[in-house]
């Protein structure tokens, strides 16, 4: 388990867990938990659990700040974990499926093609939606109940 900001919180300023008030402990053996599940879940759901993850231990981090605000033994607050970009990651994924479209366009696949096809090609997109742009592709989704695209070029 990496360590996470309130770890480094109670470190730095010598707490103890059991110090802690119990609303704040049950949020940290809840993220424990989660951060255990993390291991047993799909991709699909993964994306989420994380998401989940962060948003609790940044919940737990204010709430140590905030019950240890006036008393800290060494004054210390550790810097915030810089947010990576999600624009340049959002670009880089989006490039890296239109290349993946590239491939798949060059061959002649275009008709029919599977989710299971296209994950497995590296595509990672939401595969719930009926019209899917990536760059100067459009994936149609064909049917309802089987999940099937065709590639057109925009």
């Amino acid at each position: 388990m990496k360590t996470t900001q309130f770890d480094e919180f109670l470190k730095i300023n010598k707490i103890k867990v059991i110090e802690l008030p119990e609303p704040i402990r049950e949020k940290m053996e809840i993220h424990k938990d989660m951060h255990d599940q993390l291991g047993d879940t799909v991709e699909d759901d993964k994306k989420t659990l994380q998401k989940k993850l962060d948003d609790l231990e940044d919940e737990i981090y204010e709430d140590l700040l905030n019950e240890f605000d006036d008393q800290l033994t060494n004054n210390e607050v550790i810097q915030e974990k810089p947010k990576p970009e999600k624009k340049k990651e959002a670009k880089k994924e989006k490039d890296k499926n239109e290349e993946i479209l590239d491939i798949i366009y060059e061959d002649g696949k275009i008709d029919n093609l599977s989710k299971s096809y296209l994950k497995s090609k590296g595509l990672d997109v939401d595969f719930s939606q009926w019209e899917i742009s990536i760059g100067k592709y459009l994936l149609y989704r064909k049917s309802v109940f089987h999940i099937r695209f065709r590639l057109a070029k925009k």
